[in-house]
């Protein structure tokens, strides 16, 4: 069997990669599409074959994909000169050219039914892999603990919290455990078509609170407005786009769109799942 990876060099990409291999057996293949080749094979060892996979070009993706029987398709960045479902758009159409088999595909929390900036591109990916006949599995990945490391970094250096998404939660898990149930579904027989990946639901006060903590450090609370959120954000030292983008996070999750978490990921990880604080801990590299 050959598994494909796009996005290899990515965070995401690169961890799936490396535990395919050593996941899998001897017989199979796990092939590396990358953008940039060079920067590949340095990251990978000789067993990991690497193929181009910039996503502008369909033939030359398909001919990436050639003899891939599952393909991990990890959504790519947006990207205002080359439009996410263009990219999107031509790795499914190289994927049918290439006769892939199975797809897995990373989505966005309950992307058929939320409405926000981020869930749109994920919805029309996923109705463009259904349409195109292949058999599939959606990943709809919650929130990496990780995406909030600016946030818990100024609890440990200030002492202070501040964020505009009320009391909205969030299902937070660490990429890895993410990663670990994508490999997952790439090795059943029978997957089926969508799982909802998140951690327990938890609020900004409380990962505040375990920060704090788990860091021993005194803390203050500041619920604030969106537009005082973005302040202090460009008060950090953010570029004013950065800073628009996360006043976006917190109002999708102050809305509830990552409130409604299931069991998926611990049912398909047995269970194996790092508790808040030992998750909060491996972020903040405490011991």
């Amino acid at each position: 069997m050959k598994i494909a990876v796009t996005g290899a060099t990515g965070r995401f990409g690169s961890q799936a990669v490396q535990l395919l291999q050593s996941e899998l057996s001897e017989q199979d293949q796990v092939i590396a599409l990358a953008r940039n080749i060079d920067k590949a094979k340095t990251m990978f060892d000789d067993a990991i074959e690497v193929r181009p996979g910039a996503y502008d070009s369909v033939e030359t993706l398909a001919e990436s994909m050639h003899g891939v029987d599952k393909l991990l398709f990890i959504s790519s960045q947006p990207n205002p000169d080359f439009p996410r479902m263009t990219q999107h758009q031509n790795i499914i159409e190289a994927a049918k050219k290439a006769d892939v088999q199975f797809i897995v595909y990373t989505s966005f929390p309950h992307a058929d039914k939320v409405d926000n900036p981020l869930s749109g591109d994920h919805k029309q990916t996923e109705a463009l892999i259904q349409a195109s006949g292949i058999a599939h599995a959606f990943a709809r990945n919650n929130w990496y603990l990780e995406n909030d490391l600016p946030f818990m970094n100024k609890i440990v250096s200030d002492g202070v919290a501040v964020y505009s998404a009320g009391s909205g939660k969030v299902g937070w898990a660490l990429e890895v455990e993410y990663v670990r149930a994508a490999v997952k579904l790439l090795q059943m027989e029978n997957p089926k078509e969508i799982y909802e990946f998140s951690g327990r639901a938890h609020t900004y006060e409380e990962l505040a609170e375990t920060v704090a903590r788990v860091s021993t450090k005194p803390l203050k609370i500041e619920q604030v407005s969106d537009s005082e959120y973005k302040q202090s954000l460009l008060d950090s030292g953010f570029d004013a786009g950065t800073a628009d983008l996360f006043v976006v996070f917190q109002q999708l999750i102050r809305n509830g769109d990552l409130a409604d978490v299931q069991n998926d990921l611990y049912t398909v990880l047995d269970d194996d799942v790092p508790n808040f604080e030992e998750s909060v801990k491996t972020v903040l590299d405490i011991d």
